[in-house]
C-alpha cells in the first residue's frame, strides 16, 4: 500500500482511495453516498445488501473489501507503524482527532478502528481544539476569545473557545461535507471549460482523461492557494497538441463564491451560539490546507476587523501538533504551566527556586510570595467539547422527544423512566437518532437500543431507568437499572457499527490478500528476469549452464515474496559476472558444385618451394578445359567471358604478356651496399630549370624500363569498300 503524497501521484486510478472519511457512517443509499460515489473513479458497492457503503479493489489474488472504518484503522496503523520506527519501541497509547461535528457512529468506529489495532485511546479531541492548543503552546492566549477556523480537504468545523486558565468550548458549527475536495472538483469544471474554449464547445473528455483532469486541478489548487495571480495548468497528457490552459485566481475565487459564502454563513452560526459579536473576538486560528486560499484570510480579516489572524504553524499540521501536546499532558509530561504561565505548577516552581538558590549571592533578598494554587491537566480540559446535535428518541407519528440538547458540553447526562407495556414481557427496545428534526425519519439514525433481563411481570410493573452520559470522547455511555436495583444488559445495534473485532478480522483478511498478491507480483518480476537471462544466453549461442535449470526448478516452489525478490537480484548479479560466450568462428567449406569432376573437387596444394609468406595468398588457376561446361547462350543474352579472366584481343592484334596477378615481374638486382636513395638529404638535386620560352616540352619517357610491356596503339578504323 501508497500513503500520502506518493499515492496522490496515483489518485483518478481505481485502486486508489480518498475522501472515505466522507461517508463514515453513512448508509449506502443515503443521497450523499451516492453524490460522492458518482464523483469517485474507484468502486463503491453494497456488497451483501445490508445498505453498507464498502470500497473495492481488484488485486490480481483477489477482489479486496474496504469498510469506511477499516479504511480508518488501515490509516492508523500506518502511522503507528511511522511512530514506532521513530521512537524506536511499542507504541501503546494514542490521541485521535475528529472534526468537531462528527456524530456518535463516526467517533465509535474511529475509536474501535484504533482499538482493533491493539491501541488504547487515550482520548478523541476535536480538531479545533487540537489547534487552539497547539497556538496556546506557541502564543500567549491565556484570557481571550479565540474562533478556530477549520477548512480542510473534506470537512469544515468552527469552534469559538474561552480560554481563561482552562479551554471552554462555547460553540461548535460545521459543515462535514465541505472542503478541499469540493473546490478540486470546481477546479476541474474550470479546466475543463477553457479547454472547450480552445477545442470547439462540442469537445467531449472521456473517463480517462477526467482522471488525468483531476490531477491537474489538484495542481492548480495548490498553485493558486500559494500566492500566484494566476497558473498555466498543464493539460498535455489530457489533449493533445494543447501544452497548457491558464486559470487566474480572481476566475478561481468567484467560481468558488457559494461556498464560501456557505463558510462565513458557518462563522455567523458559531457566533450566534455563543451569544458573543464579532468584536468580542480576540485571534482567529486559522487551520487546515484549504484556509490557504487567499479569499479566507481577506474574509476574516473583513468580518474580525478587531482580531488577530494567527497562522504561524502549519495549517497542515496545527492539528496534530495540538494532539501531541495533548497526549503530553495526560501522561504527565507538560504541566499546565507551560499553557498558562501564571499558574505556577510544582515542577517549574522547583526549577525557580533552583535559579534563585544559583543567584542568591547577587540577587537582593525578596520577599516570600504566597503559593500559587496548582491546576491539574484534567481541569484545564474539561469543558473541551459540546454535543454537536440534538439526541432524539423516536415517538409515535415519526414524532420525537428530545433526550440531550444539541451544544450541551460533554459530559451531559439524561435519565429517562420506561415501563412495560405488555404482560410479561422481558425486553424493551427503543430507537435513537441524532439531529435537529422534529421527524425521526429526517434524522441521523444512531441505533436500536434493547435493555434485557428484565422481570417477567404484568404489564406495567415494571419500571426500568435509563441512563445516558456523553463521556469524553463526544459519544453517549448507555446504562440501565430495574426499580428493584438490578442492572439490565444494554445491547446497541447499528449495521453501521463495526466493533474491534470485526475491523481486526477484516484487516487480516485484508492483508492476507495483500501478502498474496505481492508474492505474486514477486514472482511475476522473477520469471520475467529469468526469461530475461535465458534468451540473453540464447542469443550468444553457448550451451546453458546448469545453474539455469536449477533457477526454474526452484521457482515452481513456494516461496516468499522477499525470497523471489532477492534471487531475482542474484540473477542481475549474475549475468552482469557471466563472461560473455562467442559463437564458434569455423565455418566448413561448402560443398562443390552438382557436376564437379573429382580430380577437381579439391583445390590443389600450391607448388613446391613457394615461399611460405606467398603461399597462404596462392590461389590456383583452372584452365578453361577443366572448368564447369556452361549452358548455351540463349538469343539475346551476351556471350560469358573465358574463366581465364581474360578479354580476347580484336582479330590481327598480337596477346598482351600475360601476367599473374600474386607475381608481378622481377626487378632487376641492385648492387650490394646500395641506399634506397643515394642522394643525401643535405644535397637534394635541385629542379630542373623552365624551359625557355619557344621552347617545345620534352617527352617524359615512360616510367617502366621494360618498354615492351607497352601494348601497341590499335590500327586505325578503315571503312570497308564497297
Amino acid at each position: 500500500m501508497l500513503f500520502g503524497s506518493v499515492a496522490e501521484k496515483q489518485k483518478g486510478k481505481p485502486n486508489c482511495l480518498y475522501e472515505f472519511k466522507r461517508i463514515l457512517g453513512l448508509n449506502y443509499n443515503n443521497p450523499l453516498t451516492q453524490l460522492y460515489k458518482e464523483g469517485w473513479p474507484f468502486k463503491v458497492e453494497d456488497v451483501d445488501g445490508d445498505d453498507i457503503p464498502r470500497f473495492i479493489v481488484d488485486f490480481p489474488s483477489g477482489r479486496a473489501e474496504f469498510t469506511a472504518g477499516v479504511m480508518y484503522a488501515v490509516f492508523i496503523g500506518y502511522f503507528k507503524q511511522l511512530a514506532e520506527k521513530k521512537a524506536g519501541h511499542e507504541i501503546t497509547h494514542v490521541v485521535l482527532t475528529v472534526p468537531a461535528h462528527f456524530n456518535d457512529i463516526q467517533r465509535i468506529q474511529v475509536k474501535e478502528a484504533a482499538e482493533s489495532l491493539g491501541l488504547t485511546v487515550i482520548q478523541l479531541i476535536n480538531e479545533p481544539t487540537a489547534a487552539a492548543l497547539a497556538y496556546s503552546v506557541e502564543n500567549s492566549l491565556n484570557h481571550q476569545k479565540v474562533l478556530v477556523y477549520d477548512l480542510g480537504g473534506g470537512t469544515f468545523d468552527v469552534t469559538v473557545m474561552n480560554i481563561d486558565n482552562k479551554y471552554e468550548v462555547l460553540s461548535s458549527k460545521g459543515d462535514i461535507h465541505l472542503g478541499g475536495a469540493d473546490f478540486t472538483r470546481i477546479l476541474e469544471g474550470l479546466i475543463e471549460d477553457a479547454i472547450r474554449d480552445q477545442m470547439g464547445g462540442d469537445y467531449q473528455i472521456d473517463e480517462k482523461q477526467k482522471k488525468k483532469l483531476m490531477k491537474c486541478a489538484e495542481d492548480a489548487k495548490i498553485a493558486l492557494s500559494s500566492g500566484l495571480i494566476n497558473t498555466d495548468v498543464d493539460v498535455s497528457d489530457i489533449v493533445d497538441y494543447m501544452p497548457s490552459v491558464n486559470i487566474s485566481l480572481a476566475m478561481f475565487q468567484m467560481a468558488i463564491e457559494p461556498e464560501l459564502q456557505r463558510a462565513l454563513s458557518t462563522v455567523t452560526e458559531a457566533l450566534e451560539a455563543a451569544r458573543l459579536t464579532k468584536e468580542d473576538i480576540n485571534s482567529v486560528i486559522l487551520i487546515g490546507g484549504s484556509s490557504y486560499i487567499p479569499r479566507i484570510k481577506s474574509d476574516m480579516e473583513a468580518f474580525f476587523p478587531n482580531a488577530k489572524m494567527l497562522e504561524s504553524i502549519n495549517r497542515h499540521t496545527a492539528v496534530a501538533q495540538g494532539a501531541l501536546y495533548y497526549a503530553a499532558i495526560k501522561k504527565g509530561v507538560v504541566t499546565s504551566a507551560k499553557l498558562f504561565p501564571e499558574v505556577v505548577s510544582e515542577e517549574v516552581a522547583a526549577g525557580y527556586v533552583h535559579n534563585l538558590e544559583d543567584q542568591a549571592s547577587v540577587l537582593p533578598a525578596q520577599p516570600a510570595q504566597p503559593a500559587q494554587p496548582v491546576i491539574p491537566p484534567e481541569s484545564a480540559f474539561r469543558d473541551i467539547g459540546l454535543v454537536p446535535e440534538h439526541y432524539v428518541l423516536e415517538q409515535a407519528n415519526d414524532s420525537v422527544y428530545i433526550l440531550i440538547t444539541a451544544g450541551r458540553p460533554f459530559g451531559a447526562k439524561k435519565e429517562l423512566q420506561l415501563e412495560t407495556m405488555t404482560d410479561y414481557q422481558e425486553e424493551i427496545s427503543i430507537r435513537i437518532a441524532q439531529g435537529n428534526n422534529p421527524h425521526f425519519s429526517q434524522n441521523e439514525y444512531y441505533c436500536h437500543l434493547s435493555i434485557k433481563d428484565i422481570p417477567a411481570l404484568p404489564r406495567g410493573e415494571v419500571k426500568v431507568t435509563l441512563s445516558m452520559k456523553v463521556n469524553k470522547n463526544g459519544f453517549v455511555d448507555f446504562s440501565a437499572i430495574t426499580d428493584e436495583g438490578q442492572p439490565a444488559e444494554i445491547e446497541m445495534k447499528n449495521p453501521l457499527l463495526e466493533t474491534a473485532d470485526a475491523i481486526k478480522n477484516n484487516l487480516e483478511s485484508i492483508y492476507k490478500l495483500l501478502a498474496e498478491n505481492k508474492i505474486k507480483a514477486a514472482l511475476r518480476d522473477y520469471n520475467k528476469e529469468l526469461e530475461k537471462v535465458k534468451k540473453s544466453l540464447e542469443k550468444q549461442g553457448g550451451v546453458m549452464p546448469a545453474w539455469l535449470e536449477e533457477e526454474r526448478e526452484w521457482a515452481q516452489q513456494q516461496h516468499s515474496a522477499e525470497e523471489y525478490r532477492a534471487r531475482r537480484d542474484s540473477l542481475k548479479e549474475r549475468m552482469k559476472n557471466l563472461p560473455p560466450v562467442t559463437p564458434s568462428t569455423s565455418i566448413p567449406p561448402p560443398p562443390p558444385p552438382p557436376g564437379l569432376d573429382e580430380s577437381i573437387s579439391s583445390i590443389p596444394p600450391p607448388p613446391s618451394g613457394l615461399d611460405e609468406s606467398i603461399s597462404s595468398s596462392y590461389v590456383p588457376v583452372l584452365s578453361p578445359v577443366d572448368a564447369i561446361p556452361l549452358p548455351p547462350p540463349v538469343d539475346g543474352d551476351i556471350p560469358p567471358l573465358p574463366l581465364d579472366g581474360d578479354i580476347p584481343p580484336p582479330p590481327g592484334l598480337p596477346n598482351p604478356i600475360p601476367q599473374d596477378p600474386f607475381f608481378p615481374p622481377s626487378l632487376p638486382a641492385l648492387p650490394e651496399n646500395m641506399p634506397l636513395d643515394p642522394t643525401p638529404l643535405d644535397n637534394p638535386i635541385p629542379p630542373p630549370p623552365p624551359p625557355a620560352l619557344g621552347s617545345s616540352i620534352p617527352d617524359i619517357p615512360f616510367p617502366h624500363s621494360d618498354t615492351s610491356m607497352i601494348p601497341p596503339p590499335p590500327p586505325p578504323m578503315i571503312s570497308p569498300v564497297s
